[in-house]
């Protein structure tokens, strides 16, 4: 990440002394549509440092129209996640077919179109509609996570029904039908062992459309700016090759 940021760093300057007012990368427009298209047309596919890390020929069909659809789309990027992401391409496309089953999921589950994909939101789910302490939820989902089955039955009827010993009130306390719940502990547990911590996606999400920015309205300062990093990468490995490091 130190590569990237030392080019997008090095563009800055080198637009701001084209521009009389300058340029700061920190209050770009995180809405701009110009943007969102030069992503969706692969203009970002050949960044380096974000295709060790992202895959983004797996999920080339995720049209991004947000920060939250680019953010989502990084995490659906990785490999093994090909079902998950038809269903997130599908449920954005049809957003009338998402059955959230309960009014008390909408907001948490709205913003990926009725999937789970997340950590934060099998722990938003735990406390928002099951009552788990934070401390709780996270060491639920640790377990969901490792699919630790001898905890399955005993966490499941927690989530459901709830716990007084562990003060849980379960979602019965919300009056979510068994059923509902059930349904939706079942998908939480299938989820926990892909779903990716968000605020580690968004710091990636972040970093790519900063550079589409960059690119999309300063692409002869960036290409100048990446093959000097490039050649002073490769000089500072001349002087100091891999093999003498002891």
């Amino acid at each position: 990440m130190e590569f990237e940021l030392s080019v997008i760093k090095e563009t800055m300057k080198r637009a701001s002394d084209k521009c009389v007012e300058g340029v700061d990368i920190s209050s770009i427009n995180e809405n701009d549509v110009k943007v969102f298209d030069y992503i969706n047309s692969g203009g970002i596919n050949d960044t380096e440092l974000l295709n060790e890390i992202v895959y983004w020929d797996m999920a080339k069909d995720i049209t991004v129209e947000s920060m939250e659809d680019l953010i989502a789309r990084i995490v659906l990027s990785r490999p093994s996640l090909e079902e998950k992401c038809k269903e997130f391409i599908n449920n954005k496309n049809n957003p009338d077919s998402i059955n959230y089953g309960c009014e008390e999921l909408e907001h948490i589950l709205a913003p990926t179109y009725g999937c789970i994909i997340y950590q934060e939101q099998i722990i938003q789910i735990l406390i928002e509609l099951a009552g788990y302490s934070e401390k709780q939820s996270e060491l639920v989902r640790r377990d969901m996570a490792k699919k630790a089955r001898k905890n399955y039955e005993s966490y499941k009827n927690d989530f459901v029904s709830g716990n007084k010993v562990g003060n849980i009130p379960g979602c019965a306390a919300k009056r979510i039908s068994k059923e509902v719940a059930e349904k939706l502990y079942d998908d939480m547990w299938k989820a926990a062992s892909y779903c990716f911590n968000k605020s580690h996606a968004t710091s990636y999400a972040t970093l790519a459309y900063r550079i589409a920015w960059l690119k999309c309205y300063y692409k002869d300062e960036y290409m100048d700016a990446l093959e000097q990093m490039k050649a002073s990468s490769e000089s500072k490995q001349e002087i100091h090759p891999l093999g003498d490091v002891k």
